[in-house]
């Protein structure tokens, strides 16, 4: 039996870190605090209850450390670590943060020797080389959240483990004795697991009170989210996402019943009253989404809950039964306004005219309505990136998450952008869905840049104006004042960040 410790490692300095964020490659936030630790809200790392739950069934003992949830530093993150005296620590890297988690990988490596060190999730297995010089001795493919196999492997060969015993573990990567890197052939069972297979118990490794992701609801009230995963996976592929890389293609959906367990513990346990589904494709099955809202009214659960979902996926009468069974907030990736861009390389198979019915029909159902929209779509041009704007300012939608597209290593569009000298720099720390990365073939960085702050200084002013304008619960793109203080207070959390807790 080994003593595995999973680790969440705190963000660097001058970043808050999402990790589970953009396919697990994650996203961030600049802040101006000066060492690691995190400032604002903590994202729980969904991952972490399904690594434990396979590693206790295979009998190891199984602890747990946030270091963003702490607020740790440096020192004080390595501290906690080195006192739990792990055999193993497994984390996952983010590409923004990559530098600084690879940094930490070296000193936990200097400061517990005889520990071993394994790296999972997408930028790992992008980025072998970085991680493995920094002190990780193995990465583990995968897809988020199942990486257990190739992780048991090598706990069963422990007492006997050196790097030619690595060419025995199915689906990892290592550098032999040699300094070649070493990629051993996937074991494509392992990314058959079930959901289901969840022991619920295994949320209590973490301070769950902890954790929140505060966003705007129904008539712009804040309502407090904990993350869980329904289901994984994303049959489509649009050669600009990154989740089909970091959760995999092929969808596995969570049943209805386990669904309502978990939540019911989560609600019973930690008084958890909204929930936030990590799907990539909530709706992909209607008569899971029925059973799931049948069971949530017939328990008479007081939960909200929020989803992301494909807006032809969904119709009147099923966004009704969402919204009368706790539904709050669905976010719909529009990506751009333009119908030409749209059909190319946004999303196939939609229209702008199906996008602006889907919208309308949820706002009409009471849920609140958000739209993923991104600038620098391959092929992008000046007008089409207008259309864009004036389209999503015209949507009946309540708010609207823009970024810019970022060419993430492992996906089709990092190989074209790359191929075509599209990328503007590869210091990943930038590569945060906000910075510019890459530009068009018709508009500069500088360019996309300005489209996007345009559009979103419209957007706020938008808002703004409704909230003036209008008392009504029900009007669409209005914020409440209490959401505003909100977004100042947090404002305030990235100038001035927590301290480190124990």
């Amino acid at each position: 039996m080994a003593r595995v410790l999973i680790a969440n490692l705190p963000s660097p300095p001058g970043l808050d870190v999402y990790r589970d964020m953009a396919g697990a490659y994650g996203t961030a936030l600049n802040v101006r605090r000066r060492d690691y630790g995190h400032s604002s809200n903590v994202f729980f790392p969904t991952f972490v209850p399904y690594l434990a739950t396979a590693l206790r069934k295979a009998g190891h003992e199984v602890q747990a450390i946030d270091g963003q949830v702490l607020r740790s530093t440096l020192p004080g993150f390595i501290d906690k670590v080195v006192k739990k005296a792990p055999d193993i620590i497994i984390a996952m890297p983010s590409l923004p943060s990559l530098v600084g988690d690879c940094h930490l990988l070296r000193l936990l490596k200097l400061s517990l020797p005889k520990a071993s060190i394994i790296a999972i999730g997408p930028v790992a297995n992008a980025l072998p080389y970085d991680v493995l010089n920094s002190g990780a001795d193995l990465v583990v493919k995968g897809s988020y959240p199942f990486y257990h196999g190739p992780i048991i492997w090598f706990l069963e060969m422990l007492e006997r483990f050196s790097i030619e015993c690595a060419k025995d573990i199915p689906g990892a990567i290592y550098i032999d004795s040699d300094g070649r890197m070493v990629r051993t052939p996937d074991d494509v069972g392992w990314d058959c697991d079930c959901l289901d297979d969840l022991e619920l118990e295994a949320y209590l490794l973490l301070p769950i009170e902890r954790y929140r992701v505060a966003a705007m609801g129904p008539a712009g009230r804040l309502t407090n989210y904990f993350p869980i995963i329904g289901g994984k996976g994303c049959p489509f592929c649009c050669s600009y996402c990154p989740y089909p890389i970091g959760y995999g293609r092929r969808l596995v959906l969570k049943s209805p019943q386990m669904i309502l367990r978990e939540i019911e513990f989560l609600h019973k346990n930690f008084g958890i009253t909204g929930v936030l589904f990590r799907d990539q494709l909530f709706t992909a099955s209607k008569t899971r989404v029925e059973a799931i809202c049948d069971l949530m009214i017939s328990k008479g659960l007081s939960i909200h809950w929020a989803i992301e979902a494909r807006i032809d996926e969904v119709s009147g009468p099923m966004l009704k039964r969402m919204r009368a069974a706790g539904c709050v907030r669905i976010s719909y990736g529009v990506e751009t306004g333009d119908e030409r861009l749209l059909q190319k390389v946004g999303k196939p198979g939609l229209n702008l005219a199906t996008i602006s019915e889907g919208f309308a029909e949820t706002v009409s159902a009471g849920i609140f309505t958000v739209a993923f929209v991104m600038f620098g779509l391959p092929g992008e041009d000046r007008k089409a990136a207008e259309n864009t704007i004036d389209f999503v300012l015209r949507l009946d939608c309540d708010n609207a998450l823009c970024g810019v597209i970022t060419p993430y290593p492992g996906t089709a569009l990092f190989d074209m952008a790359r191929q075509k000298g599209l990328i503007t720099t590869y210091d990943w720390s930038r590569y945060t869905s906000r910075h510019v990365v890459m530009h068009t073939e018709w508009l500069s960085a500088e360019e996309l840049g300005q489209l996007r702050s345009r559009f979103m200084r419209s957007l706020r002013l938008k808002q703004l104006w409704r909230m003036f304008q209008r008392r009504s619960d029900s009007a669409p793109g209005s914020i409440s004042w209490h959401a505003l203080l909100y977004r100042l207070h947090m404002a305030r959390e990235h100038l001035w960040p927590r301290r480190e807790t124990v």
